[in-house]
C-alpha cells in the first residue's frame, strides 16, 4: 500500500505524535531514540516528525544491531526508546548476555504489535522503565495518530478531535454498545489526501470509559488490543488469541519472553502446540497445565533453554501455520 500526506497531513501526524510525548512525560529537549526504520514503512517517519514539534533531540538509528543500539542509549544518555514491542524485548535479551544496563532509560513507546500486560510489567521490571502502548495504523496515517495510554495506563485514548471511533460486531457490522468487544471503526476528520470513512482495522477491542480519566484528559478510552480478527485462532472448538496464549505462558515462573505457536492443518483437522523458552525446571507439563485453565484445552507445550528459538529485528513471527495433507 502506497499512503500519499498532504503537508497539512504531516502537520497532522506531528501534532497527533508530539501530544503522545507529552502524555508519557517526554519534556522538550530530551534525547529519544528511534528504531524503527526509515525505509518505505512509515514507522520511524512519525516518531521523527512528532520529536520535530515536540523539540526533542532524536536518534534515529533505525532497526538492527543491538548491541550498537544499547551503546548508544547509553553514550547519548537516551530518556526514551521508541519501537516495537518484541525489539524491547530483544533489548533486554542482549542486556543480560552481556550484563549490561541502560541508566539514563526512562520511558519506552512501543507500536504496532499486541502485548499483554504480563509482558509489558516484565519488560517495566526488566530494564527499569515505563512502557506505554501507542496506536495508530498507516491507513490512519501512522503511529500514534489515533491515541495512546496515558500514565495511569488505564487504556488507550482516542484522538477524539481527528477521528470517530465505533466498535462494531466483526460478523454483522453492527454497531455495539460500550464495554462489548468487537472490531474498532474509524473516520478521520481532518486528513487531506486519503481520509478514510468508516474503515475496518481489524483490531478487537471495546469502549472502556467516556469519563474523564484520572490524568484530566476527556477522550475515550478503549482497552489496549486484544488482537485482530485475522489473528483469532480456532482449534478443537475453542476460539483464542495469541496475546492470550502469551499471557498465560508469562505468569509461569521462569519462562522467558520468546515463544511460537505452530499450528498444524492436517486434512482440514487444526491441532496446536506451542513452544517456548524457559528456565532449567520449567516442564511441558507445567505449560500445558496452565494453558488448559486459561484456553479450556490443552495444547501440546514443548520447552526449550534461552536462546533456542529464532530472533527478529523487527516484529517477532509469534504464529506459525503449516497445512499438510495425508493420505
Amino acid at each position: 500500500m502506497v499512503m500519499p500526506y498532504t503537508q497539512e497531513d504531516i502537520d497532522q501526524w506531528a501534532e497527533c505524535m508530539a501530544r503522545c510525548y507529552r502524555m508519557a512525560g517526554i519534556e522538550e529537549g530530551k534525547t529519544i531514540q528511534i528504531t524503527p526504520s526509515f525505509g518505505l514503512f512509515n514507522g520511524g517517519f512519525g516518531f521523527y516528525h512528532g520529536a520535530r514539534k515536540a523539540g526533542l533531540f532524536v536518534i534515529p538509528t533505525g532497526a538492527g544491531n543491538t548491541p550498537r543500539q544499547i551503546r548508544l542509549l547509553n553514550d547519548f544518555q537516551v530518556y526514551a526508546l521508541m519501537g516495537v514491542v518484541s525489539y524491547g524485548v530483544r533489548i533486554m535479551e542482549v542486556l543480560e548476555e552481556e550484563r549490561g544496563e541502560l541508566p539514563y532509560l526512562k520511558v519506552a513507546m512501543f507500536g504496532a504489535e499486541t502485548f499483554s500486560d504480563a509482558m509489558k510489567e516484565k519488560l517495566q521490571n526488566g530494564l527499569g522503565i515505563e512502557v506505554f502502548d501507542i496506536y495508530g495504523l498507516t491507513e490512519t496515517g501512522g503511529v500514534g495518530t489515533t491515541g495512546m495510554d496515558c500514565p495511569f495506563h488505564c487504556g488507550i485514548h482516542i484522538w477524539e478531535d481527528q477521528y470517530i471511533v465505533e466498535v462494531i460486531d466483526p460478523d454483522t457490522g453492527q454497531v455495539l454498545d460500550d464495554g462489548e468487544k468487537g472490531e474498532i471503526v474509524f473516520t478521520s476528520l481532518t486528513r487531506k489526501a486519503l481520509p478514510v470513512i468508516r474503515f475496518r482495522t481489524g483490531d478487537i477491542s471495546r469502549v472502556l470509559s467516556r469519563d474523564r480519566c484520572e490524568c484530566g484528559r476527556t477522550h475515550l478510552r478503549i482497552e489496549p488490543i486484544t488482537g485482530r480478527t485475522d489473528d483469532m485462532i480456532i482449534v478443537k472448538g475453542v476460539n483464542f488469541y495469541p496475546r492470550q496464549v502469551e499471557e498465560a505462558l508469562l505468569s509461569i515462573p521462569g519462562v522467558r519472553n520468546h515463544y511460537q505457536i505452530i499450528i498444524e492443518d492436517v486434512n482440514g483437522i487444526k491441532d496446536v502446540h506451542i513452544n517456548v523458552e524457559a528456565d532449567r525446571g520449567v516442564t511441558g507439563f507445567m505449560v500445558e497445565k496452565r494453558l488448559k485453565e486459561v484456553l479450556g484445552f490443552s495444547p501440546k507445550g514443548d520447552v526449550f533453554s534461552p536462546g533456542t528459538l529464532p530472533r527478529h529485528e523487527g516484529k517477532e513471527v509469534r504464529v506459525i501455520r503449516k497445512d499438510r495433507e495425508e493420505e
